[in-house]
C-alpha cells in the first residue's frame, strides 16, 4: 500500500502521512459517524420497536469502543516511531 502525501505548510515537499496519523483520521471519522447515530437516535419516534433501539445503541457503544481502542492503538504506534 502507497502511504499518502501531504505537502509541508512551507514548501512543496510532500511529507508521507505514518500509520499514527491514519489511525487518527479513522477514529475521527468514527466520531463523525456516532455524532450522525445519535441524532437519528434521538430523532427515533416514540413508537419505534424497542429492540431496533437497543441495537442502534449497542452498536454506538461499539463505535465508541472501537475509537478508544483506536487511540490507545495510535499513542502506541507513535511513541514507538519516536523511539527510534
Amino acid at each position: 500500500m502507497k502511504p499518502q502525501t501531504n505537502q509541508c505548510a512551507h514548501c512543496t515537499v510532500p511529507i508521507p502521512e505514518t500509520p499514527a496519523q491514519h489511525l487518527d483520521v479513522l477514529v475521527n471519522k468514527i466520531d463523525l459517524i456516532r455524532h450522525d447515530g445519535n441524532e437519528v437516535l434521538r430523532a427515533l419516534p416514540t413508537n419505534a420497536p424497542l429492540f431496533g433501539v437497543v441495537d442502534v445503541v449497542v452498536a454506538l457503544g461499539h463505535l465508541r469502543l472501537a475509537a478508544v481502542a483506536l487511540d490507545k492503538a495510535t499513542d502506541l504506534i507513535e511513541a514507538a516511531e519516536v523511539a527510534r
